[in-house]
Formats: C-alpha cells, structure tokens, sequence
C-alpha cells in the first residue's frame, strides 16, 4: 500500500506543489509532551513523571530538511521516537497528511504507518544480525504490500541500488558489512515504505568523517530525487549549515529557537544557541581566533531537577533577574523565526 501522493497532501493544505517558498505541510506537532515514570532516590526525592519533551510544538513541510540541534541529554531523540509512535506521548498531537497519528496506535492505517520511517542512530544494532539483507529489505515490502510477491527481489535489488549497494549484497549478512555500508540498508530498508517523511536520528554521528559526508551527500540525493522530508537531529551544528533548511534547538525538553538555517547560523538570537555555534570547531584558525565565544557555565541540570523560570538561566552569561522567575514564551521576531528569551526584542 503506497503513502498518500503529494498531491493529495498538496490539496490537504490548499498549497501548490510548485511554490518552493511554502511546501505543503506533512507532519504537524502540536504542545507534545513525552513523559517517563522515575522512582525515588536520595537526590531528587520522591518519584514521579519525567518530562523529557514538554510541550513542543512544529511543522515540516514537503521536501524540506528540518534540523533538531542540542546537547546530548536535551530531548531529541525522546522527541523522535515520541512522534515516531515508539514512545506513546502523555499529550499533544502529531499530525500526518492532516491525520492525527499520535501513538499510531490501533486506529493507524498501514498506509499512515508507511508514511512516516526512521533511520537509527547505531548501524550495528539496527539490523537484525539473523536475517541476510534481503530478508530485511523484503519484510516491510511484505508487511506494506508494496509489491506484488513475485516482484520483491526486484525491488529490494532496487533498493540497494538506490543507496549505492550491489544486488548481490542482498545475499550477506550485516556483519559482512562496514558502519557506513549497515547505514546504507538501514535507509534502504526505511525506504522500501515508499515514506514521504524521514527521521534520521544521529543517523551518521557514528561513522569517521569520510564516511558521515558520503552519508550526507546520500541523505540529500534522496531527499531530492524522492522529494522527502526529513527530520534530521544531530548534535553536530557542523553537519548542519549545508545541509538543512531550517534548525529547531532544544534545551531541557523544550524549544529555545528556530528558523532559517541561514538566518540561525548568521545572527542567532538565544544565548544557547549562541553558546552552540560558539562550540563548533572552525577550519580557518585565523577567523576562530577572531570569532566571539560565549562560555557556559555549569552543567546541564536533570530533568528532574528543572530550573524556575527560563531553563537556560543557571548557565547563561547574560541571565537577569527576571530569567530565574518567569518563563520565557517563544515569540515570532522574523519570518519562520521564533525565540524564548526575554532579552530578545521582537
């Protein structure tokens, strides 16, 4: 069963697939919270609910790569899994093609289900170390009823074609394979859907820097010729700038500023954010001799343990008074760009 065309996604919104400046919206997330039960210990007292996403709200559009940036520990991946259904979220919705899948729980069509794919982080736990590459390709052309039985070898040798593979890797299995080759099934095998949205999740951190730009440069082929939209999160701003088209960053579960990728990287607005590219590593070390650092300091709190008032204000260089009581609201200050600070004027 195939995901629904663009076109009736198109139609959905009321956009026009030809006007690149506003793709039609395919996944909508609406004030999402996703929430762990924690137990009791000395430091933190009594036990209770976790928000490790509280209440984060955004859209990806048609074609479009949406980068979610943030220290480890800031929700990210928390945040895929809950708008991928891995994780049921306490409240909140998500939204795909206009349908509410939040959970995709039992009310989830298949076809709803195909639309929406992920590509894990580790390439070595990923895949089934039992099952040889056909196998792994075949099973969600089985279960999608992709194509018809007969057809199945064609498709996956298709597949692997379509992420740099030979057919005849069809018949290893993973551990025959390198990182970079294991991340290559990985995406063949979160493609055989025929998805119209990918969540790539730190899909190429785990792989030496050839390889993560051979994966970059593969991601984007793909993206392009298949018109995906991809979620792409990653805690390496490095990767970012030539590679997505607007940049969500995340501190402590909730979103401290999105925009343009390059507006964000060009003049960003939060002091984290600012702090972030700051740590970025610069080729030229003339111009990273000459950049403006802002420092953290501290570390980051525990979710158990969330700060009053703006989260970030413990570590922030230019905290006032009003930062340790009241929370920031994120406030629209330029086309597609929003912030949560109070010293940032609209």
């Amino acid at each position: 069963m195939d995901s629904p065309p663009l076109a009736i996604v198109a139609m959905w919104r009321g956009h026009d697939l030809n006007d690149a400046t506003h793709p039609p919206v395919l996944l909508a997330v609406e004030d999402l919270i996703v929430s762990y039960a924690v137990s009791a210990d000395r430091r933190f007292g009594r036990a209770g609910d976790m928000r490790a996403v509280d209440g984060v709200s955004f859209t990806l559009g048609a074609g479009e790569v949406l980068a979610l940036v943030g220290e480890s520990g800031c929700g990210k991946t928390t945040l895929a899994r809950g708008v991928a259904g891995l994780i049921r979220p306490a409240s909140g919705r998500v939204l795909l093609c206009g349908d509410d899948v939040t959970g995709f729980g039992p009310g989830t069509s298949a076809g709803q289900r195909a639309a929406l794919q992920m590509v894990f982080q580790d390439p070595f736990e990923s895949l089934n170390p039992r099952k040889t590459v056909e196998a792994t390709l075949a099973q969600p052309l089985r279960l999608n009823r992709i194509v018809a039985p007969q057809s199945r070898r064609v498709e996956v040798a298709r597949l692997l074609d379509l992420v740099g593979l030979p057919a005849a890797a069809m018949q290893r299995y993973p551990h025959e394979f390198s990182g970079g080759q294991r991340q290559r099934i990985g995406i063949a095998r979160a493609l055989a859907t025929r998805p119209e949205v990918l969540i790539a999740d730190e899909a190429v951190s785990a792989l030496d820097i050839s390889i993560r730009a051979q994966l970059l440069a593969l991601l984007r082929r793909l993206q392009r010729e298949l018109r995906l939209a991809i979620l792409f999160i990653t805690h390496d701003l490095g990767v970012v700038r030539s590679f997505a088209d607007r940049v969500i960053v995340m501190y402590l579960g909730q979103i401290v500023e999105q925009g343009p990728t390059a507006s964000l990287f060009d003049a960003p607005r939060h002091p984290y954010t600012r702090a972030l590219l700051a740590a970025t590593p610069i080729a030229d070390p003339v111009a990273a001799r000459a950049a403006k650092r802002t420092l953290l300091g501290g570390d980051v709190p525990s979710l158990r343990a969330i700060p009053s008032g703006c989260r970030f204000h413990p570590r922030c260089p230019l905290a006032i008074a009003r930062c340790g009581t009241e929370i920031p609201q994120s406030r629209s200050i330029a086309p597609a760009t929003a912030v949560a600070c109070h010293l940032v004027e609209t």
